[in-house]
């Protein structure tokens, strides 16, 4: 009897134990659940960039609530739409935090529960002329702008009207860049015009000129290069990237100095463009009054461009002079007029981020093309040998005050067939982009 009544007892007194035990322990891990006002949020707990870990719901709120007003006294939001634009108040959203912070302690979704008062859409709509007004799709830029507020960030916030549009809204396009230049008279552009008119460069993407050619189509070489020419300047006001771009050896006449594009699909001479914006951009080229229009058109945005074109540099030419024995002494004759190189260079100001020397886009160097002149042959000098002389002035064999640059030259060479009924006339010069000088001797004249 004694010994069942011990057995039971000592049963009796571990049973007790244990519940004791698991009474102390899991009454404390079961304390805040019965407390809620005393629930901690464990480590690594952040709301909208804010730490919380450690901190019970009272705490998170006074923590919250105060990153909140620093970040309503910070905040810069600007709205932009056709071309115009608005800085929005921060006060006109609300942050329902007690709300955000029942979310974090039942493991939704991080953020702050932001509302965004009507009056701010309103506001927004005031701004916008009709057609932009029905193609704006207000509740996909309120959920957007809650998205990236929620998170209260320190970075400026900065939004574009074009990017919450309903539809594609082309039609809402306008031009934010433009050039025009006269078409000489012998051009003609109208196959150039339909290649190119209408065509879109994507943000992100590269214009190649030559791309857009046929491979296998017979082309203008200078009305591609007017073409080329008239899209590059509107190009440099529209802010694209310039990527390749290549000039003549001699300045066109049809365009301002700095603004030129040479294209060549042969030999692969290209202008490319690239966009770095983030909008899509459409080309629109026509003829009117004798003069190409090109135009860039997208959603208007900033920045503006201003281009600024140094002051031409002139090189002068120097003088070559040829030796002939047809030449009487004490007499010359021009083969060919000299001509001067120019140097300039081009310079892109951000109207909005202006820069006092602005960004270098292009320094274009054409040479001069060198005067030809024939004198008469002087004892000592080899017939045909070619003189350079800087001064431009010819001189006799005795004259050892000048300094000459004398060039040995073959005059056996054979001459030809343009230059074979040559005898002395001046040489004309070709028209377009001669590399150097082209030098005609007569055939008569041999060692």
């Amino acid at each position: 009897m004694s010994q069942r009544f011990n057995i039971r007892f000592a049963s009796l007194v571990v049973i007790v134990s244990v519940s004791m035990f698991l009474f102390s322990t899991g009454g404390m891990a079961a304390l805040p659940y019965i407390l809620p006002g005393k629930q901690t949020f464990p480590d690594n707990t952040v709301v909208a960039s804010v730490n919380i870990s450690g901190a019970d719901k009272d705490d998170a709120v006074r923590i919250l609530t105060k990153r909140i007003g620093k970040w309503k006294d910070t905040a810069y939001i600007r709205f932009e739409v056709d071309g115009k634009q608005m800085i929005l108040d921060p006060q006109a959203f609300q942050f329902n935090v007690v709300s955000s912070v029942d979310r974090t302690m039942d493991k939704e979704a991080g953020g702050l529960v932001v509302t965004v008062d009507d009056s701010l859409i309103t506001k927004l709509n005031s701004m916008m002329n009709d057609a932009w007004a029905a193609e704006f799709d207000s509740g996909q830029f309120v959920r957007k702008l809650k998205e990236d507020i929620a998170s209260l960030p320190n970075e400026a916030l900065e939004y574009k009207a074009y990017n919450f549009l309903k539809t594609d809204a082309s039609h809402l396009y306008e031009t934010i860049a433009q050039y025009s230049l006269h078409i000489p008279g012998e051009v003609s552009l109208s196959r150039s015009v339909e290649i190119f008119d209408g065509m879109l460069l994507e943000d992100g993407e590269v214009f190649s000129f030559n791309s857009q050619l046929k491979a296998d189509g017979v082309y203008s070489e200078r009305s591609l290069d007017v073409m080329a020419t008239a899209i590059y300047a509107a190009g440099l006001n529209a802010g694209l990237i310039v990527q390749e771009r290549h000039i003549s050896h001699r300045p066109p006449s049809y365009i301002e100095l700095g603004l030129e594009a040479n294209v060549d699909p042969i030999n692969q001479m290209d202008l490319m463009l690239f966009n770095s914006s983030s909008m899509t951009y459409q080309l629109n080229v026509k003829e009117e009054n004798g003069n190409l229009i090109v135009q860039w058109k997208g959603f208007p945005a900033s920045p503006d461009y201003s281009l600024k074109i140094s002051s031409p540099e002139t090189i002068e030419p120097k003088t070559v002079i040829h030796y002939s024995s047809l030449v009487k002494r004490g007499s010359s004759r021009l083969l060919q007029q000299g001509q001067p190189g120019k140097m300039v260079s081009v310079y892109r100001t951000n109207l909005v981020e202006p820069d006092m020397n602005g960004e270098l886009i292009s320094e274009d160097y054409y040479p001069p093309v060198p005067r030809i002149e024939e004198h008469a042959d002087v004892s000592g000098i080899q017939n045909g040998a070619v003189v350079n002389e800087d001064s431009g002035v010819g001189r006799d064999s005795d004259q050892e005050d000048h300094k000459l640059d004398v060039e040995k030259e073959d005059t056996t060479r054979d001459n030809d067939s343009n230059s074979s009924d040559q005898s002395g006339a001046d040489i004309e010069e070709e028209s377009g982009t001669n590399d150097g000088v082209w030098e005609n001797v007569p055939t008569d004249q041999k060692k």
